[in-house]
Formats: structure tokens, sequence, C-alpha cells
């Protein structure tokens, strides 16, 4: 999956949207089990312990390989967030719901 920010300025507190696509790829084909994202605010690349929670997105079964699902989430930063630049890690699957063949793809960072 991917997110595009519709706005790179947040604040400790308040809200933000986030255009989210999820697309079933690979030799898997379709994605038959629901499938829940969970989405960080991270100082670095690299999803860990140190990443924030600022929300999730649980998504239904994708049977059309290829054909993107897009939807609009809406994060809450959390008032705890400090001062600072941060990446948005999107961690897809991130419950294990889904059989893959490749579980090491499944976070990106916008």
């Amino acid at each position: 999956g991917s997110s595009t920010l519709n706005s790179t300025t947040v604040y400790s507190g308040s809200q933000m949207t986030v255009n989210y696509s999820m697309a079933a790829s690979g030799t898997m084909g379709e994605i038959l089990n629901p499938y829940t994202t969970y989405f960080y605010m991270s100082a670095d690349q690299i999803l860990n312990g140190s990443d924030i929670l600022a929300g999730s997105y649980s998504g239904a079964p994708i049977t059309v390989t290829g054909l993107p699902t897009t939807t609009t989430v809406t994060l809450n930063i959390p008032s705890s967030l400090t001062t600072g630049t941060y990446y948005l890690l999107t961690n897809v699957d991130a419950m294990a719901q889904v059989a893959e063949t490749n579980e090491a793809d499944n976070v990106s960072s916008a």
C-alpha cells in the first residue's frame, strides 16, 4: 500500500488526512481476507518500537489483481508527539491477516 499526505505540516493533538491506496499484486493474485493497515509517525523510515501509532484502516477483501482500492483516512496525531520532522509509515496487513509469500515488503514511507 502507499500513502500520499494532504499536508506536510501537522501539529500534535490535531488530525491529518492521508490518501491511501492498496492493490493485490504478485503471484497470490487476490486478497481474500479483510486486512488492517496501521499508520505510524516515525523519526526515520524504519518501523520499530519507538514509532507512534497515528491510526488504522480496515480494508475489505480485494479480488482483482492490480486494481487499487483508494480511500482517504483521517489520522489523529497524538498530543504526545514532540516537535520535529517525521515520516508517515504505512504498515499494510499489520496483523498478518493475509497469506503472503513476502511479508518483508509491507511497510512504506511518505
